[in-house]
């Protein structure tokens, strides 16, 4: 009988973890699923890699600015809302180059809402994000609207056009993003990189200019001085300087292939800048 008694209490003992396991168990659960529901996941801004990108659009409403680069056979040609699209202006190919690195490289997406309530909140709405879209012919490769970063923690906050969630990664994109300005994206040079042969002999002017400029000056203003030059692989340039307050406006036009014809631009560069360039350039 002693022995019996000694199974029975083993077997109510028993008895008692078990249920005392399930009670734990069904107490933690909702906080076990109200984790997985935040989860992160690796991935990318682009699909596919992102390979075959023709069309980048950054637009920014509340600043009413939008930037379109384009990829033709001869490089990147660029254009924007301030110009009401009638400038285009050759791109820094090497910006956009590390810009589309930086959308197809994986990180970790940790989500953090999953309503539309939340965007206007962490600035991922249509108003107040930066819309970025990337297109290949009429594939849309990327959709993504970028809104709140916390420098702090070093995170973005963005959702895709996919659906509603909103994600929080590692900010490697608003130093392309936080000035929506066409300034950053065109060649620096004022001998762009798109009207050089790299094999050439010819010394060429590594000068460079300042913000681009989207006034046209008045028919009855005429440009100061004027240069033309001329490479030796055939490129032809001529540049037309005007006077505004300390700075000189540039107007260079140039000649070789369809895409340097169809550049049309301008900026301006300091005075010293102006007076190098003609001298370096003189005959």
């Amino acid at each position: 009988m002693k022995k019996l008694k000694t199974k029975k209490a083993f077997l109510f003992f028993y008895a008692f973890d078990i249920v005392l396991l399930l009670i734990v168990g069904l107490v933690f659960l909702p906080f076990s699923k109200g984790k997985n529901t935040s989860a992160s996941i690796s991935s990318a801004y682009l699909e596919d890699n992102g390979d075959g990108i023709t069309e980048i659009k950054i637009i920014d409403r509340s600043k009413k600015s939008m930037v379109m680069m384009t990829c033709t056979e001869f490089g990147w040609i660029g254009t924007d809302s301030m110009s009401n699209q009638n400038l285009y202006w050759p791109v820094e190919e090497g910006r956009v180059l590390k810009f589309l690195d930086a959308m197809k490289r994986k990180r970790m997406w940790e989500k953090k809402a999953e309503n539309t309530a939340s965007w206007k909140k962490l600035s991922v709405d249509k108003e107040n994000a930066i819309e970025v879209v990337f297109s290949n012919g009429s594939r849309t490769c990327g959709h993504v609207f970028f809104g709140f970063t916390d420098d702090l923690e070093n995170t973005i906050y963005f959702r895709t056009s996919k659906n509603s969630t909103v994600w929080a990664t590692n900010d490697e994109v608003s130093l392309y993003l936080s000035e929506n300005d066409p300034s950053i994206w065109a060649d620096p040079y004022l001998v762009p990189l798109c009207a050089r042969y790299v094999g050439s002999a010819d010394k060429v002017s590594e000068l460079r200019r300042g913000q681009l400029v989207f006034l046209k000056p008045a028919e009855h203003v005429k440009a100061f001085d004027s240069l033309d030059v001329e490479f030796d692989w055939g490129v032809k340039a001529h540049y037309d300087f005007y006077k505004k307050d300390d700075l000189v406006v540039v107007i260079p036009s140039f000649e070789g292939n369809d895409f340097l014809k169809n550049l049309s631009y301008r900026y301006s560069i300091s005075q010293w800048t102006y007076e190098k360039f003609i001298k370096e350039n003189k005959k």
